[in-house]
């Protein structure tokens, strides 16, 4: 049943005569042979990409569990080859890789993380900034709008005075000109005089008013010009904030994606494992019950040697007592027929003495 089975079963069996050393036994070579070619299917660093730390985490311990579970299968064995050996200290320095580049990741995602809520403050700042000129320059604009009405009704008021005091004058002129007749001061000269002075202050008051305006104008045009430097400076300032926000979203969107790919290879490595422990629980089984068949195929042949050595020696032992009984019966044969020959010597040789004494008695 056990050769059936192996017919059966022919790629178990395939022996690379090249690989198996000297001096090894039936078994041995069959298992050195199944060792040989097994696969040992640890991480392999072209699998890897460029990782969250619990994501990371909880895939590096599933991924320790199940090295730890293959350790275990594997440790069952006596003498494990030196490719295997191999394969798993690659396998732990791609684990390793694995992990400093999900910390290295996660690092940077945090650096990238940082800056933009930096870039956010910023922008925050420049438009709180921004507003508070604003404000200033409305508040301003209406100081200076109330400025300009008083200054305006201030001269309207000035020029209904300078009227006002022209026809008071020309009334005190009418009523000095009776009183004062003897003082030969002409009256129209003393309200050209007061004319003249009123109408110097309401020069003054517009020439006042006039660089009041000038000044009011040239602090408006230097306030807009400041507002629109202010504004352009905003304005770049907001497009450059704009621009490194995309720009760290658009790194923080290729990392994710480098994590999410990490987290899918890491997914495939896990399910790969699964599936190599599972097959090499299965196989384990197999050579379990290859193993046992083998025991009993060397148990049954060993009793069938001992069977046969039995019967063997006592075929031995009855040719033996046959041999020595023919041994015993050819020597009995032999000492007759030697003992026959030497009655027959002795008959011949009294026959001739005989005939001698019988020619002599003659003569």
């Amino acid at each position: 049943m056990f050769w059936t089975l192996l017919i059966q079963d022919p790629p178990l069996l395939y022996l690379d005569q090249t690989n198996i050393p000297p001096n090894l036994s039936l078994i041995s070579m069959y298992y050195y042979s199944l060792f040989n070619r097994c696969e040992y299917p640890f991480f392999q660093p072209s699998h890897l990409s460029s990782t969250g730390t619990m994501a990371a985490l909880g895939v590096a311990a599933s991924i320790c569990i199940a090295v730890a579970v293959d350790k275990l299968l594997w440790n069952r064995n006596h003498r494990p080859p030196q490719a295997a050996v191999t394969t798993m200290t690659l396998s732990d320095t791609s684990l390793d890789w694995v992990l400093s580049h999900c910390e290295h990741v996660e690092r940077k995602l945090a650096e990238k993380e940082g800056h933009l809520r930096e870039l956010k403050l910023v922008a925050a700042a420049s438009q709180a900034k921004y507003l508070q000129l604003e404000r200033q320059w409305l508040a301003n604009e209406r100081t200076y709008e109330r400025r300009c009405a008083e200054l305006e009704s201030k001269n309207v008021q000035l020029q209904e005075n300078a009227r006002v005091h022209d026809a008071n004058g020309m009334e005190v002129v009418a009523f000095q000109r009776k009183a004062d007749r003897a003082d030969q001061v002409h009256p129209l000269f003393v309200s050209f005089l007061d004319r003249l002075l009123l109408a110097n202050k309401v020069w003054q008051l517009q020439k006042e008013l006039q660089r009041a305006k000038e000044e009011l104008a040239e602090q408006e045009a230097e306030k807009k010009k400041t507002m629109r430097a202010n504004a352009f400076a905003m304005f770049r300032d907001r497009l450059i904030a704009a621009n490194v926000v995309w720009r760290q979203q658009r790194e923080m969107k290729k990392l994710r994606e480098d994590m999410n790919n990490v987290k899918e290879d890491a997914e495939n490595v896990k399910r790969g494992r699964v599936r190599a422990v599972a097959r090499s629980a299965k196989q384990m089984v197999v050579d379990t019950r290859r193993e046992g068949m083998v025991e009993e195929l060397v148990n049954g042949l060993v009793e069938d040697l001992r069977r046969e050595r039995r019967i063997n020696e006592k075929k031995l032992e009855d040719m033996n007592k046959t041999w020595q009984e023919e041994r015993q019966k050819l020597l009995s044969e032999i000492e007759v027929l030697r003992l026959s020959q030497q009655a027959r010597l002795i008959e011949q040789e009294v026959s001739n003495d005989l005939e001698d004494r019988l020619a002599a008695s003659h003569t």
